[in-house]
């Protein structure tokens, strides 16, 4: 294995690693929006119900927990793209050293002329 293969070979196994990075930060983000989800329609249930009312659990204060949910949601997406923007990075840098690589490999056999 040449150098610029073993560097090829490092830089798509970073970009796997941050391949599942971000379907493990999208996954949470999905969770967290079900969860989201989920305290709405119990805002909208309880505030139809106002004997049900208690210090802790208001339609108002289950709003603030929906808002709360839906920020870690959108915190978890934005953690997704970036782990993907990452993998592309490093996608292009070993498509960069296989390339190199195989220029040096054609030059080595003489099939390609130096500059």
């Amino acid at each position: 294995m040449t150098d610029y293969q073993a560097t090829a070979s490092g830089y798509r196994r970073a970009a796997d690693r941050d391949n599942r990075r971000a379907r493990r930060d999208a996954q949470q983000a999905a969770e967290t929006y079900a969860a989201a989800a989920s305290v709405a329609r119990s805002a909208a249930w309880l505030t139809g119900r106002p004997d049900l009312w208690e210090d802790n659990w208001t339609p108002a204060r289950l709003e603030a927990n929906v808002a709360t949910w839906e920020r870690l949601g959108d915190t978890y997406l934005r953690m997704s793209w970036r782990a993907t923007e990452s993998a592309r990075f490093y996608r292009r840098l070993a498509r960069t050293y296989d390339d190199m690589g195989a220029i040096r490999a054609q030059r080595a056999s003489g099939e390609l002329a130096r500059p």
